[in-house]
């Protein structure tokens, strides 16, 4: 009759219509850059994202329609899941989970959220899987990054402390004494300053727009200029500092500051893993075939370790 028909035309349309709705669903999981897996009230999978790829057993198409027992291959992972078809608060629910993925442990943020109420028929299960390990990277590289950041901040202040110390304790004997240490403190403040702002200016090294000031410099004058500035630590460790400079021209093109922080870092270095009554050699040479200069420090300390190296 013509109300079957009707009714038949009618039922199509709706298919066509949950059929492109569920398309456009699908598309949006498919632009999300975290996993999606979401299931239905038996436990069988309704859709996956290419995301999930590499925590399923098998591609995304395959698993459609699969129970997730043989999609999900981590036990854990497949119990949080299993356990969410059983109910969940309003919010959903988020854990922290280490999820075995191919041959390697990765940390993830689980967060599960209900789709209708448990006695619905279309009751389903979404389970959202964002990878950590780029956040933990970036945790350990800023942990990396301050922790090294207090070391060179930390390198010109023990100068300016060691001689304000000296001052203080009346160990500059002539005007001519006192100006040099004054003259010390001055450098490694300047120094300071100009550090504090690269640290402020962080966002520019990071995205690869460092200013380098190449010019001339005397690379001789930088050794003598970090050997003085750090006299008084070795002076602590009863530590003898040897410079043995080649008398040629050892004047190289580069930027000075980071030169010296080259300098100030390895003898610093020497200093600290030297026992007290020990000997450090700085040497530099030029090789004209390579128009190059070789500069290095060497200590009486333990030395560095293999895989350190």
């Amino acid at each position: 009759t013509q109300h079957t028909i009707n009714e038949l035309e009618s039922a199509k349309i709706h298919g066509c219509i949950d059929r492109t709705r569920r398309r456009q669903v699908e598309a949006v999981f498919e632009v999300l850059k975290d996993a999606v897996i979401v299931i239905d009230a038996h436990g069988e999978v309704l859709h996956t994202n290419d995301i999930a790829s590499a925590l399923l057993t098998c591609s995304p198409k395959q698993a459609a329609g699969q129970p997730i027992d043989d999609v999900i291959s981590d036990h854990q992972l497949l119990a949080t899941i299993k356990d969410a078809r059983t109910g969940l608060p309003r919010e959903g629910r988020m854990y922290e989970q280490e999820i075995t993925v191919g041959d390697s442990i990765t940390a993830f943020e689980v967060q599960l959220q209900s789709v209708g109420s448990i006695d619905d028929a279309h009751h389903a299960v979404v389970t959202v899987l964002r990878d950590l390990s780029q956040e933990r990277e970036i945790a350990r590289l800023k942990s990396d990054f301050v922790s090294k950041a207090s070391h060179e901040l930390r390198t010109p202040l023990s100068s300016i402390a060691a001689y304000v110390e000296m001052l203080i304790d009346g160990d500059a004997n002539s005007e001519d004494e006192r100006n040099e240490f004054y003259a010390v403190i001055s450098t490694e403040t300047e120094r300071l300053r100009r550090m504090i702002d690269n640290l402020l200016n962080i966002s520019r090294i990071e995205a690869g727009l460092m200013h380098i000031d190449r010019d001339t410099c005397d690379f001789k004058m930088l050794v003598d200029r970090a050997v003085t500035n750090m006299s008084p630590q070795a002076s602590e460790k009863e530590l003898d500092i040897h410079v043995q400079l080649s008398a040629i021209d050892l004047s190289v093109n580069g930027d000075s500051d980071m030169l010296y922080q080259v300098i100030v870092n390895l003898l610093s270095n020497a200093i600290k893993y030297t026992p007290e009554g020990g000997r450090i050699t700085l040497s530099a040479d030029t090789d004209n075939l390579t128009r190059s200069l070789h500069f290095s420090i060497t200590d009486t300390g333990l030395g560095i370790a293999p895989d350190q190296v």
